[in-house]
């Protein structure tokens, strides 16, 4: 596959989990119960090293002064991320969390969807692994999120 594809899916990839870790985290400050905080926390915490995993080897396939790759990560985080962030919020007072754990969810699929069809196109092993690894992680998220919104309903 062409390095700048593979490149593009890495960063498709990022930016996907980067949104993940704000919206559990976002859920989970407003959680109604310990198990609600703890279970979203953890959600965040596995994205967040989907994140860091994800960020490392596009540092290893495609090195970059550090700086500039701080600049676009703050860019990313600054721009869309937060308002993202305050979005659900806002959106959690007006539909109640039911609603957004299994919006969650659907988020979920469709980045289990993209994992799959991704570990389909690249022939490079450790990367398939990453994926796989992650796409495991998604399903296990994507029936944590759709029971926990069935029963807030």
């Amino acid at each position: 596959m062409d390095p700048n594809a593979i490149q593009e899916i890495l960063n498709k990839m990022l930016l996907l989990e980067e949104s993940q870790v704000t919206l559990y985290s976002a859920l989970a400050a407003k959680a109604p119960n310990e198990e609600l905080f703890y279970g979203l926390q953890r959600l965040a915490k596995i994205e967040s090293d989907h994140v860091k995993a994800i960020e490392n080897k596009l540092k290893s396939l495609f090195p970059a002064p550090e700086e500039a790759i701080s600049n676009l990560k703050n860019a990313l985080t600054d721009g869309g991320l937060k308002i993202f962030g305050s979005t659900v919020s806002a959106v959690q007072g007006l539909t109640g969390l039911g609603p957004l754990l299994r919006a969650g969810a659907a988020a979920e699929e469709k980045a289990m969807a993209d994992y799959r069809q991704h570990i389909a196109q690249i022939k490079d092993f450790e990367l398939r692994d990453m994926f796989w690894e992650h796409l495991i992680d998604e399903e296990l998220h994507y029936f944590w999120l759709k029971k926990k919104g069935e029963q807030l309903n």
